[in-house]
């Protein structure tokens, strides 16, 4: 073997890892820019972040919104002319129908949890004359109430904040989230419907 092709050979042999070197090299700050993006991988850890975003909004909830007051066993609710309940037979059918739903499926629940808080956000509109249709989502409702300044930004951070986690789970698969998850959700949208109401 000659020198040349000694050479010709160290060059073939070399020019598939060296080319992957180059390549590594310059774009080594764009992949560790978009590592750096990713917050969570998808198979169970959305569980994961989820959790994790539900208590950042619970710590937002805490400094801005109010306890929900526990209802007694004895309170009375009038349901229609001439009949009545009392309050706590009431939360106990809602929270055994919400219960059996969590556990058949957690994303379910949770977007069922969302649903009063879209009316409180129609009635809040209706209260302060900002008419609003059928049609218009929470989001844009949410965008009305804000340039009225009805709302202000602690409460739009925690509204967007449980919209953003009823979009996820609308699109989570029924394991992929827990039925505590769906239970601490809904106690959040409790919270807030309550502050709406009182709006």
């Amino acid at each position: 073997m000659d020198l040349a092709s000694l050479i010709v050979g160290l060059i073939n042999a070399l020019a598939w890892p060296s080319a992957a070197v180059l390549i590594v090299l310059l774009l080594r700050v764009p992949i560790s820019a978009r590592l750096a993006e990713l917050t969570r991988f998808k198979w169970k850890n959305i569980e994961v972040e989820f959790e994790k975003k539900i208590k950042e909004i619970e710590q937002q909830a805490d400094k801005v919104l109010p306890a929900v007051r526990k209802i007694e066993a004895n309170d009375s609710l009038a349901i229609n002319v001439g009949e009545n309940i009392t309050a706590g037979e009431a939360v106990s059918v809602e929270e055994d129908r919400f219960s059996r739903l969590a556990e058949l499926s957690p994303p379910a629940a949770i977007i069922q949890a969302w649903l009063p808080v879209e009316e409180a956000l129609k009635s809040l509109a209706h209260r302060h004359d900002i008419p609003v249709s059928r049609r218009l989502s929470s989001s844009e409702i949410i965008k009305l109430l804000t340039q009225r300044n009805v709302l202000d930004a602690s409460t739009v951070s925690i509204l967007n904040g449980l919209r953003a986690l009823r979009n996820e789970a609308a699109h989570a698969e029924a394991t992929e989230l827990n039925i505590s998850q769906a239970k601490e959700y809904q106690a959040l949208t409790r919270r807030l419907v309550t502050a709406l109401m009182q709006d």
